[in-house]
């Protein structure tokens, strides 16, 4: 599975790129938010506390033909986006 996790940013709760993601063949973006885990999982994950809105897309590479996923999140650096959201995220992939 190829999945990118890219900074996006965030401007009047939109994402600021997200047309950039589109123009390249990314579609049916889903918005999730790092509070909730998918109901699907089964597992010791905790949701997050504070939690912080994510959108996930897909698109098939039109070089190898392959799935990427990429997961775009308006918090990235300096302890944003903790361990919780990661784990929270993750279960919606």
């Amino acid at each position: 599975m190829n999945i990118t996790v890219s900074y996006i940013g965030v401007n009047n709760g939109n994402f600021l790129k997200l047309n950039f993601y589109i123009n390249v063949g990314f579609a049916n973006f889903i918005t999730h938010n790092t509070g909730i885990i998918n109901p699907a999982y089964h597992g010791p994950i905790i949701a997050s506390a504070i939690p912080k809105k994510i959108s996930i897309g897909e698109r098939i590479r039109v070089d190898d033909n392959q799935k990427q996923t990429v997961v775009l999140t308006p918090f990235f650096g300096m302890g944003q986006l903790g361990y919780d959201d990661i784990d929270a995220l993750s279960t919606w992939l």
